[in-house]
């Protein structure tokens, strides 16, 4: 096994090694831009949209980490079939910053399954929850990145209604002062920062953050009065792009289901329409 780590005779580091080493590389700088430079604004200096920008940065980072462990496989297999060739230290770097760089893009970058690529989300399309303290997002009509998969899209109801059709109001048996400060433990209990508690009718207000990437979506939660029971809408808002949807409507559904299980009581979901 010594060979293959350290220097012998004349051995010298295989080439698919050292393209691998150098694919690691690139992608810790792809991964310093996307994260870390991008949330300290860093990109805005750049005469380019940084949002386009960050989203091509991102695949093509990704790409290079795949190539990186490709190269890496072949290079061990290559290292173990010559007599002329090493792993050396570029190697074991590689070998030990690949799995962390992986785990960093694919479980913690945008998702890849970018469709459909909406900036919203919500119960409610007709009428859906308004946020008082977070501010709104403001789209801009001229800009295509803004205008693909935002309200402003002339097939974004379909969108919505293609692909979340389960999202809708949820009636729970509880009056809105009974069921607010369940919604607060809710809240907090999935690791979202509270902003707002919702004084008087006004909704609750919450966001997170992905790590390193920093990409934030925001939440509006609307309690309504209805006879002896509440209607609750939420609506979640990417505030840059459209990909965090792919995570946002797992955020809702888990935020439904743990707010169901923790209050008392029998509730139903459904729309407000059929109630």
């Amino acid at each position: 096994m010594s060979r293959i780590f350290f220097k012998k005779d004349e051995k010298k580091s295989s080439l698919f090694i050292t393209l691998a080493f150098l694919l690691v590389m690139l992608t810790a700088i792809g991964a310093v831009l996307a994260g870390p430079v991008h949330t300290s604004n860093l990109l805005n200096l750049l005469p380019v949209d940084t949002g386009a920008f960050r989203a091509e940065l991102i695949t093509l980072t990704r790409l290079a980490v795949a190539g990186a462990v490709i190269l890496l496989l072949v290079g061990i297999v290559h290292v173990l079939a010559s007599r002329s060739s090493r792993f050396g230290w570029r190697g074991l770097l590689s070998l030990v910053a690949v799995p962390g760089l992986a785990a960093l893009f694919f479980l913690y970058g945008p998702p890849l399954q970018p469709a459909p690529y909406l900036h919203e989300l919500t119960t409610d399309l007709a009428t859906p929850p308004r946020f008082h303290i977070i501010p709104e997002r403001v789209y801009d009509p001229l800009l295509a990145r803004d205008v693909a998969g935002s309200p402003l899209m002339d097939d974004y109801a379909a969108r919505h209604d293609t692909y979340f059709a389960d999202l809708t109001t949820a009636y729970f048996d509880q009056a809105p002062a009974i069921l607010r400060p369940r919604i607060l433990l809710t809240v907090r209990s999935l690791g979202w920062t509270l902003v707002s508690e919702g004084a008087g009718n006004g909704p609750v207000e919450a966001y997170t953050v992905t790590p390193w990437f920093g990409d934030r979506s925001n939440f509006a939660i609307r309690i309504r009065e209805n006879g002896d029971g509440s209607l609750l809408d939420i609506r979640a808002v990417s505030s840059e792009t459209g990909t965090e949807a792919v995570r946002n409507v797992e955020r809702i559904r888990k935020f439904l289901a743990a707010l169901r299980s923790s209050a008392t009581g029998t509730e139903s979901a459904g729309s407000e329409n059929n109630r």
